[in-house]
């Protein structure tokens, strides 16, 4: 659903544009930018009948007059990512930066899930990757639908986003 709202609005050339700034979609836009690689996120319940679920990315993205991801086939090689130690996931059709590995920190288990008892658990911040990651791999391969009975346009080099806990630097 969402993505569909950013991908029929897009332009032809895959644009970020005032418009959709104007429209409240930049942060709908997050969702393909194809450079964030990190994404970190919160829950809250605001009601008993309603809850919030905010991410961020890394680097940040939805900025106007700028590329959301560049249109093309997925990788099928290293090569193909174009970034430094990148390698391709030929079955996600997406590039997995160096950094990508969630590495053992040692932090408490209060910052872990949280102490509110607001429902982010480890489980929850898992399956928010996971989406996130399915989503851009459906963009990848140009299997994201849009409105109008079509797909946006495959993305090349679309990078894998990683779980990080603490501040997005």
């Amino acid at each position: 659903m969402v993505q569909r709202i950013v991908y029929d609005r897009c332009t032809s050339n895959n644009v970020f544009t005032p418009q959709l700034y104007q429209q409240g979609l930049g942060e709908y836009a997050q969702l393909a930018w194809q450079s964030s690689n990190k994404i970190g996120c919160a829950v809250t319940t605001c009601s008993n009948s309603y809850t919030a679920v905010a991410c961020e990315y890394n680097p940040g993205g939805d900025a106007v007059f700028t590329t959301i991801y560049d249109i093309g086939d997925p990788c099928t090689t290293d090569e193909d990512c174009q970034c430094a130690g990148c390698v391709c996931s030929k079955d996600e059709a997406l590039c997995i930066p160096p950094s990508t590995k969630l590495t053992e920190i040692n932090i408490s288990a209060e910052f872990i899930v949280c102490p509110s008892d607001n429902g982010m658990t480890d489980e929850v911040r898992w399956m928010l990757v996971n989406t996130h990651n399915k989503l851009r791999t459906q963009t990848a391969q140009g299997k994201a639908k849009n409105a109008f009975g079509g797909f946006a346009p495959k993305a090349a080099r679309m990078l894998k986003v990683e779980r990080h806990d603490n501040s997005l630097s």
